[in-house]
Order: C-alpha cells, then structure tokens, then sequence
C-alpha cells in the first residue's frame, strides 16, 4: 500500500473528516482504469446504525458489570484476505492511554470474549477482493493500486458505520471508542 495514501486518510480520520477520506479515496477510485471495485462508489454496509449501537451497548453492559470500563476498540477483521465475511470485534479496557504515544495497551483487553458483528451491504466489494487474492500474480500486479484505494475505502465505509451509530444515540457507558482494522496505525477515535 502506498504510504503517502495511506498517510492522507489518517490524516483525515485524526481530524474526524471521515467524509473528506471518503471523497478523497472516492475521487481516486473514479479515475482508476478498471470497474473492479466500483461498487463502493454508490454503496456502503447496510447494517442499521441502531443494531451497531445497540451491540456496543449490550457488549459496554456486560464488561462494565465485571470491570469499570475505560476504552473500547472495535477492530474489524481485514476486509482484503477475509473476504468470506467482513465483521468486527468488541474489545474494552480497563485502562487507557493516548493510542498516538503508545498502542501496545490495545492488545490487553479487560473484556469477555463477545459475538463478532456481521458487517453486510458490501457483498460486491468482498467479491472483487476475492477475485484480486485469487488472481494470478500479473493480475495482481494490475490491480494492486486499485486495490489499495478500495481497502481504504471500505476501512473509511466501516468507520462511517461506526460513526452513524454512535449518531444514533448515547453509549452506556461514557468511554473513547477506537475504529480501526488490526493494526492500530490507522484508526479513528470517537469521543463521548
């Protein structure tokens, strides 16, 4: 992946322009020489921003019972090689530190292990990811700037979800909540 690339969208999502990452990576997709991926142009998950809420507060319920809760991350599980199913895990902490100076704490969690949640509406996306994995190696070659753009788009697609459903409503526990895939150099911090 293109380190500059990669580099402006977290830009954007450090200053909570998840939108200004959308259109940007949008932009880059529309001048792209393929029509691989460009489903994600006009879509993005179709979970209810509610049912997301209502699984974060189920999940902040439970831990805040056993431990008081501090943080919680929701990392999803890697939309470009796990492309049979795209979901995201809950995970709280009974700790928190600011994740720009240290993440390793991330790796730490407090929390009982949680039900994934099912990320769906992007079926066409996980399809292309598919066939660009399994593609021979000159495939994968042609493809491979492409792909990266709708990585980040689909990362950007999950961070909006995220966004729209903390929009929904109040957490029940009033914690930073971290979006991110596994791999905490890319993430998006929502305060309370």
């Amino acid at each position: 992946m293109s380190d500059e690339l990669f580099t402006i969208v977290g830009r954007f999502l450090t200053k909570h322009d998840v939108d200004g990452a959308s259109a940007h990576l949008e932009g880059l997709l529309r001048t792209a020489d393929s029509d691989r991926f460009c489903s994600l142009l006009k879509s993005r998950f179709t979970n209810s921003p509610q049912s997301v809420l209502n699984h974060i507060n189920m999940f902040l319920e439970t831990c805040q019972q056993q431990f008081n809760v501090k943080a919680v991350y929701l990392p999803h599980n890697g939309f470009v090689y796990n492309n049979d199913r795209w979901y995201f895990d809950s995970l709280a902490y009974d700790q928190f530190h600011d994740l720009s100076l240290n993440w390793e704490w991330l790796c730490h969690s407090s929390s009982p292990n949680w039900d994934t949640f099912t990320l769906l509406g992007l079926e066409s996306a996980q399809e292309d990811f598919r066939l660009y994995v399994e593609g021979d190696a000159c495939d994968q070659d042609r493809w491979h700037s492409i792909a990266d753009i709708a990585e980040l788009l689909v990362k950007v697609r999950y961070v909006q979800l995220i966004q729209s459903a903390l929009a929904t409503g109040s957490l029940c526990v009033r914690v930073p909540v971290f979006v991110t895939a596994y791999t905490p150099d890319f993430y998006c911090r929502f305060d309370p």
